[in-house]
């Protein structure tokens, strides 16, 4: 929801284990079309359900070209980010693929 309201800020963002108010599914979906995603999550994330994130995914992923979907099987919400960050450099080379339209960062 940061990205959605500050969208000009960043150059690419990678939400991991990632939740959304649902009612403001519609506002952030139409904020970060244009905007790279690369989402990270769990299909058994038991605090951040996949079936509650998946309908906002959908939304990105029919206008982005840029949206990309991470899934893993098994891995419970809290070690999802020792996985994204500490396990794996993916998230990290795939951040430093963008850059800001304006040039910046």
């Amino acid at each position: 929801e940061v990205a959605a309201d500050q969208p000009n800020i960043f150059a690419a963002i990678a939400p991991v284990a990632g939740h959304h108010q649902e009612q403001r599914e519609a506002y952030i979906a139409n904020r970060l079309l244009s905007t790279p995603c690369c989402v990270v999550h769990s299909q058994v994330d038991e605090t951040c359900l996949w079936n509650l994130e998946e309908p906002l995914w959908q939304k990105i992923a029919q206008q982005n070209p840029e949206f990309e979907l991470q899934a893993s099987k098994g891995i419970d919400h809290c070690s999802m980010f020792e996985k994204a960050y500490c396990d794996d450099v993916f998230i990290f080379d795939w951040l430093l693929r963008f850059r800001r339209k304006d040039g910046s960062g």
